[in-house]
């Protein structure tokens, strides 16, 4: 069985984001900033995915009389779950910093 050092669990507590470039535009123009909290960044996605998914309804709700609202709704179903990732992930670091907290 293997124990987690003590830099190990530290690091979960200051895991940071690292830079990466986003494909959107000329290339280099757009990118996830390195140094940020992994807290911070995700609390940002999560408000990412939860305006681009009410956007998603919106356009489902607006297409359901078109032939195709099957893709809009598959678009708002996928980032439905993209969100229940997300916070996951964030609950699952909340609670690892508060267990290192307590043996910090």
């Amino acid at each position: 069985m293997a124990h987690k050092t003590e830099n190990q669990a530290v690091g979960i507590a200051t895991a940071l984001t690292v830079h990466q470039p986003v494909s959107l535009g000329s290339v280099g123009l757009f990118a996830v900033q390195g140094g940020v909290p992994l807290s911070e960044a995700m609390d940002t996605m999560a408000l990412i995915l939860s305006t681009v998914r009410s956007v998603a309804c919106e356009t489902a709700q607006a297409c359901s009389d078109n032939e195709t609202p099957g893709t809009a709704w598959a678009i708002e179903h996928l980032l439905a779950l993209a969100e229940a990732l997300n916070s996951s992930m964030h609950n699952g670091l909340n609670a690892a910093q508060r267990t290192n907290d307590r043996k910090g």
